[in-house]
């Protein structure tokens, strides 16, 4: 039984809660685009990698049409005169060919001639579902999987009416996930970007138009989500039957959340006859809006294929979305909002076994991972923000800009300085954002 005056138990708790109030009011807000990008050029300056002349670029749409399949086309060439390494680029599942705007203007600008290649059906596949419910929400762009279900007595009908019409896109959207990863539409797809592929290679061939800037003999791909799984069979992963036509020789591939459904067996196969270098990019948060792929299982390619030019960078709390270079100031991901929790998965505290920076991701490779000297006064801390987390979502979008950058240098433009920049300087740089692994 309490002892204390009523009055002065009333005071108690009004101060209370004002100094509750208090704290909330002083969370960090959301940076604005303007300022993530200024935060990411920052980190970039400190150590980072960049190219040291940066281009003008010019844009341009094309449509291709096979028969009743229309290929999407978004090209973008540096102005300056010269013929540049060639990086087709193959966009996720519902997006259009102009997506990835943030990885395909960084490396047109560092010289490169960039074409995205989206089949129309491809991009027009979720438009059947409408966008994302309260999409402008922190926490609001993917529908939350395994997340709660079941409806609070607190909320009220429109509050209930709005989870019930998330649950029931979610529940499509995984519907559709599950088609379009499926084995038979992966062979479809092939074939189909297999031919717009050599299209645009004719093109760079017969100097047609702004393709004739594009060296077709230094072509290097890349692809993020239902991209990345196309890109991972072009290079060379088995499911199912082997290409009709043989893929172009490509140099090298980027992976931006590579896809790894365990149903179609056993990875170790699937992966042998990659031999070519890859570069595969994903995070401990990286849960697919189709629940088909796990962070734990994104890195499968990189342990199976055969060691020699394979890069695995794993980030810390970068979400699936964010891998897909749609912009700055994505909702809640600047100031780790949504670190209670995993978009559309477990905790955001990593893997069963994850120990931080020094033990991020699986079994290292050979070489381990990042060693040597710090980049330009970089210790190995790497940015933080208030919370001693990593730097959010410009640490990870310098990052990814970075390294598939550097890669991309070494391997097409045979750069020293960027092959040694990966293997002594990127792991110091990346501190805590993340951890880069080679065999």
């Amino acid at each position: 039984m309490s002892v204390l005056p009523l009055s002065f138990g009333r005071r108690l708790a009004a101060a209370a809660l004002i100094l509750s109030t208090a704290a909330c009011s002083q969370r960090p807000a959301l940076l604005s685009a303007d300022e993530q990008q200024a935060k990411t050029q920052a980190m970039i300056a400190d150590g980072g990698y960049f190219a040291t002349g940066r281009h003008e670029v010019i844009a341009a749409q094309d449509h291709w049409r096979r028969a009743a399949d229309i290929v999407d086309v978004s090209v973008l060439v540096p102005a300056m005169p010269g013929q540049y390494p060639l990086i087709v680029y193959l966009p996720g599942l519902g997006e259009q060919a102009d997506a990835g705007k943030l990885w395909r203007e960084y490396w047109a600008k560092a010289g490169y001639v960039v074409v995205s290649l989206q089949p129309k059906e491809i991009a027009d596949a979720l438009i059947q579902i409408g966008p994302p419910p309260a999409a402008t929400e922190s926490g609001g762009f993917w529908p939350d999987f395994g997340g709660r279900t079941d409806e609070s007595d607190e909320e009220d009908d429109e509050q209930r009416g709005k989870r019930r019409a998330a649950d029931a896109r979610a529940s499509e959207l995984r519907y559709i996930g599950h088609q379009l990863f499926a084995v038979d539409a992966l062979q479809k797809r092939l074939d189909l970007t297999l031919w717009a592929l050599e299209q645009c290679l004719e093109r760079s061939r017969n100097r047609q138009g702004l393709y004739a800037k594009a060296d077709p003999q230094r072509l290097l791909l890349a692809g993020y989500d239902l991209g990345a799984q196309t890109v991972a069979a072009l290079i060379g992963e088995r499911n199912g039957p082997a290409p009709a036509s043989a893929p172009p020789t490509a140099l090298a591939a980027v992976l931006l959340s590579p896809s790894a459904d365990p149903a179609l067996g056993t990875a170790a196969q699937r992966y042998q006859d990659i031999q070519r270098p890859f570069l595969a990019v994903t995070s401990d948060i990286d849960h697919d809006p189709y629940a088909i792929s796990s962070p734990q299982i994104r890195t499968a390619i990189w342990q199976y294929a055969p060691a020699g030019g394979k890069w695995l960078l794993q980030l810390k709390n970068a979400e699936h979305r964010l891998l897909a270079g749609t912009g700055f100031a994505l909702p809640g991901a600047e100031h780790g909002h949504d670190r209670g929790r995993g978009r559309n998965g477990p905790p955001a505290g990593g893997p069963p076994g994850y120990t931080g920076s020094a033990g991020f991701g699986g079994p290292g490779g050979p070489g381990g991972g990042h060693g040597g000297p710090p980049g330009a006064g970089r210790g190995t801390g790497g940015p933080d923000d208030e919370d001693g987390e990593p730097g959010g979502a410009s640490a990870a979008i310098a990052a990814i800009y970075c390294v598939t950058l550097a890669f991309f240098d070494d391997i097409a433009k045979q750069d020293n300085f960027a092959e040694l920049w990966l293997r002594q300087n990127a792991g110091p740089w990346l501190g805590k954002t993340g951890r880069l692994q080679w065999k």
